[in-house]
């Protein structure tokens, strides 16, 4: 399945990145790290944040991989929750009735109060956020359901792709 996402690749290149840095010291990366921030920032100022999404998201996939949790709570994380939300509400079917996804902290439902809808998903805010950009499989949204049936609604969920046969944590 990570393979199918481009994971495996991913890993492959970031071990190469590891490996023509290792003998640098902490001081020689951040400064690295400082002369690539400012060009980065600017290009996104001029072109979006998607770099944003991709180290996010992608990170997560690494964490879950490797079995180190950890980037749950962050606003990086909050803003790619944000922006596929709005993915996720172009991709609704019009004709079906409100959801709302329900987290610890946050929420969001399709139309009027979460607390309304005819289907309520209810997860931690961290894997509302994962279950947006296709990182968590039907059967997780289905044991998230609290009211109503997800069904319908599971190929709104298919934002980046088909859902994972089978579930992913982190």
């Amino acid at each position: 399945m990570l393979a199918r996402w481009g994971v495996v690749d991913e890993i492959a290149e970031w071990a190469r990145q590891v490996e023509a840095r290792r003998d640098r010291d902490v001081a020689a990366l951040v400064s690295e790290w400082q002369e690539l921030a400012e060009p980065l920032r600017a290009w996104m100022a001029a072109h979006g944040t998607r770099p944003l999404g991709d180290v996010t998201i992608h990170e997560q996939d690494l964490r879950g991989a490797l079995g180190e949790p950890g980037g749950r709570d962050t606003p990086a994380m909050a803003a790619m929750r944000d922006r596929f939300a709005g993915r996720f509400a172009a991709r609704l079917d019009p004709e079906l009735p409100p959801i709302a996804l329900v987290g610890e902290s946050w929420s969001w439902c399709s139309a009027g109060d979460p607390g309304d809808a005819a289907v309520e998903v209810r997860a931690s805010d961290f894997d509302l956020a994962r279950a947006l950009v296709t990182r968590r499989s039907a059967a997780q949204l289905e044991a998230w359901t609290v009211r109503g049936d997800v069904t319908p609604y599971l190929d709104a969920f298919a934002v980046l792709g088909a859902l994972p046969e089978r579930d992913l944590t982190e």
